[in-house]
């Protein structure tokens, strides 16, 4: 029992190696003011945050350019700058 918990905390281990590794925290850069404020997202932004607000997963879809990362650092910047409502229930 004990090699089988160790496994799984050796597990989580490595996955969040891996996030730190090739990952970045976007609310973090946003609180730091290391992120842009959006442009031209707005409708994007408020339609994220709606959803995030109902409990759903949202999934940012679509060719490369089209400004998926963009509306997702957006939504970081609204949040941690703006106080929206929104970052108390996510």
């Amino acid at each position: 029992m004990f090699t089988v918990l160790f496994d799984l905390f050796a597990a989580q281990i490595k996955k969040k190696d891996a996030l730190d590794k090739r990952g970045r925290n976007i609310i973090r850069l946003a609180s730091t003011s290391e992120l842009n404020p959006p442009l031209r997202q707005e409708m994007l932004i408020d339609q994220v945050i709606a959803s995030l607000d109902r409990k759903r997963s949202v999934l940012l879809a679509g060719a490369k350019g089209i400004g998926k990362s963009a509306a997702i650092c957006g939504v970081a910047y609204r949040l941690e700058n703006q106080g929206s409502k929104a970052k108390k229930n996510v």
